[in-house]
């Protein structure tokens, strides 16, 4: 639920209205999209650059709030066939056939903000889901986010069969106002996060880490 949402070098072409509560938006992206894989290669096969077309991607969004209860679902796709390919050893497969399915939740009431998000995509020969919440409250964040690839060697050759999971918890905790400053905080932050599979060399050790913003608003 990402490949959509107007950010790279491609052009964006947005529409947006409210009625009361309900929201609606379109986004779609027009343009190169194979910039999506990393490198030339994508599940071992080689990107056929020479094929390349431009990609239609649509994204609409509809939400609805309720007092303090929010929700907003999504979905994403590209409307052109064949805008990327590789050669997968039995012939050209697209692989710009990409469905997105996303949904986000948020419940706000005094000091206490909490969200929940969902997001599920179907590609060639891979399945990617991943569900995520996390609480706010005075100043204190929490939150955790878990994640299920699923890999399958159906229409290119060179796939892997199986399932990679990441499972992340990460914390924060905000100072308003430092040295008594409207508008400048401090963020602090860490995360713990860990990959485990099945697939030979997908098996990852923990990895920790921290950080600091600094943040000021004109």
């Amino acid at each position: 639920m990402k490949e959509g949402r107007g950010r790279g070098s491609s052009g964006q072409l947005m529409y947006s209205q409210s009625f009361g509560n309900l929201y609606l938006e379109l986004a779609s992206m027009i343009g190169p999209r194979d910039v999506l894989f990393s490198g030339d290669k994508y599940h071992g096969a080689t990107i056929n650059r020479d094929l390349t077309k431009d990609s239609v991607l649509l994204r609409p969004v509809v939400s609805y709030t309720v007092n303090n209860f929010s929700i907003a679902a999504a979905m994403e796709g590209n409307l052109v066939k064949d805008a990327v390919v590789v050669d997968s050893g039995n012939g050209l497969v697209d692989i710009s056939n990409r469905l997105g399915f996303g949904l986000t939740t948020k419940y706000q009431a005094n000091d206490w903000n909490l969200i929940a998000n969902f997001a599920y995509m179907d590609a060639v020969d891979e399945t990617n889901m991943t569900f995520g919440v996390n609480a706010l409250f005075k100043g204190f964040g929490l939150g955790y986010i878990h994640a299920n690839n699923d890999y399958e060697k159906d229409k290119i050759a060179t796939t892997v069969n199986g399932n990679a999971k990441v499972d992340t918890v990460y914390a924060s905790y905000e100072f308003a106002d430092v040295l008594e400053v409207d508008d400048f905080s401090i963020y602090l932050g860490t995360y713990y996060s860990k990959q485990t599979s099945d697939i030979a060399h997908y098996e990852e050790d923990g990895d920790l880490g921290a950080r600091v913003r600094f943040k000021y608003f004109f």
